[in-house]
């Protein structure tokens, strides 16, 4: 079939891994997990978007750190995978503003998820999410 006829949504899928959440200088750790294989698909990329809200406080500096980790079983043994994504500080973090960053998934462990850690001075609370949208699907996940 012509690549201009192909429905290349059904070989996306999007995982919600950091809900929306207001947070102060801490760890915002993914609960929701990419499971990145499964009877007859593979997952070769994902996209990580990591995006700042609503900010609160007096104005300061802000600084959000993410990165990417993997898991054999998406419980335990969670390990960094890849590089640290680009960090969202200074104007970058400013309120509605995100990061993106392409990663190959090869060699992973199975399951992913994101973790971003915020540090604010003088700043009280930033909302902070994080989204994985893995492509590049070897097959319909929908099988």
């Amino acid at each position: 079939m012509h690549p201009v006829y192909t429905d290349e949504g059904s070989f996306l899928k999007s995982v919600l891994s950091i809900s929306p959440q207001s947070i102060g200088s801490a760890t915002a750790t993914g609960a929701g997990v990419a499971q990145i294989s499964g009877p007859g698909y593979y997952y070769n990329s994902a996209q990580l978007v990591i995006f700042a809200g609503a900010i609160t406080g007096t104005p300061g500096t802000i600084s959000i750190a993410s990165q990417l980790q993997d898991s054999p079983d998406g419980s335990t043994l969670w390990a960094n995978f890849g590089a640290a994504m680009p960090l969202l500080a200074g104007a970058a973090a400013a309120a509605n503003t995100s990061v993106a960053q392409n990663v190959q998934t090869r060699g992973c462990r199975g399951f992913l998820r994101l973790v971003a850690v915020v540090t604010l001075v003088t700043y009280t609370a930033v909302l902070v999410g994080g989204i994985i949208i893995l492509g590049g699907a070897s097959e319909d996940p929908a099988i």
